[in-house]
């Protein structure tokens, strides 16, 4: 007798695909001075894909007055948004711990709630902004900061929002950083030194940009700032880079719904190739009937009758619990 099997995998696929992708940008000044959404929008035409934005900023203004205006959350559930950033001001994180949850904290998980109830599929990031040409005088601990010190608070404490969120980062601040070191004659900075020139808007919507489509700006042809070329490629390129560079972590595998599917298998010749459909950053075990059998990202199983179910266990270091996907192989019908 033969025996015909059948593969049922226990997952919710979630399918769609979408040739507009759309952004919500929720911030300040950092976000909409040069109009940046809408001249990304104008940097993605230009690159052969299509960009929708739209924006709550408004000057000066920090995540409780977002967290506390009727038009955030009329935008938030206005469309499907693909993505949502959220821009604090640009010293808020800098508070001490004490004014950071009871001023900046819940209204951050306020706005981000909201994201999550209206627009469940929408990719939360943080825009990480930067540090002042000179520094700033912080009131709160009454001593001046340089520019290198506001730069690394900055970075560490988006970082740990991020943790605490879930979201990812989109690491403007820190490609500013890079592009201070290595291109010192670009000058990123409006003549108040804090603001961004017509060179930093760029940058940040390069940032956007390989965050959003995961790649690189590469046609400068039709670029809506005043920048000179070769200043355009080496900010897009760096920005590209450091966005993907494996030994950095954006905190992108949030962005996994807690329903992916981690599992591609393909049959043939009596057996099963099941493959790990995860970030490279994942760690990955495997168990057959409970029992674990390998780490490596692909395994082969047996159309055997013994095997009754594979496990796959993905793990990512900041993840709070792993993610498991099984296969479980039954026996539909026998033929003679």
């Amino acid at each position: 007798m033969k025996t015909i099997l059948s593969i049922v995998l226990i997952l919710i696929v979630q399918f769609g695909i979408a040739q507009t992708k759309s952004v919500l940008f929720i911030g300040n000044s950092f976000t909409m001075n040069y109009d940046m959404p809408k001249r990304l929008e104008k940097i993605a035409r230009s690159q052969g894909v299509s960009l929708y934005t739209d924006q709550v900023t408004e000057g000066g203004k920090d995540w409780h007055y977002h967290a506390t205006n009727p038009k955030t959350y009329q935008k938030i559930a206005a469309e499907p948004w693909d993505y949502v950033v959220l821009q604090g001001l640009s010293y808020e994180p800098l508070y001490p711990d004490s004014m950071l949850n009871r001023k900046t904290i819940p209204y951050g998980q306020q706005m981000i709630d909201s994201i999550r109830h209206h627009v469940p599929n929408a990719k939360i990031m943080l825009f990480m902004t930067w540090g002042y040409k000179n520094g700033m005088f912080l009131e709160t601990e009454k001593k001046e900061i340089d520019y290198t010190e506001m730069q690394s608070r900055l970075h560490d404490q988006y970082i740990e929002f991020a943790d605490s969120f879930e979201v990812a980062v989109a690491p403007v601040g820190y490609i500013w950083s890079k592009i201070r070191k290595e291109y010192p004659d670009v000058n990123l900075y409006y003549e108040d030194n804090y603001h961004q020139s017509q060179y930093g808007s760029f940058l940040i919507a390069s940032t956007f940009y390989s965050m959003i489509f995961e790649s690189t700006i590469n046609n400068f042809s039709r670029i809506p700032y005043k920048v000179k070329e070769e200043a355009a490629r080496n900010i897009a390129t760096l920005a590209s880079n450091t966005v993907h560079d494996p030994q950095k972590n954006w905190r992108k595998s949030f962005w996994m719904s807690r329903e992916f599917e981690m599992m591609d298998y393909n049959i043939y010749k009596g057996k099963i190739t099941i493959k790990a459909n995860v970030p490279e950053s994942y760690r990955v075990k495997w168990k057959i009937n409970g029992k674990k059998v390998s780490k490596d990202s692909e395994i082969q199983v047996p159309l055997d009758k013994k095997i009754k179910e594979v496990l796959l266990i993905a793990r990512e270091a900041i993840l709070r619990r792993p993610r498991r996907e099984t296969m479980i192989i039954t026996e539909k019908n026998r033929v003679k």
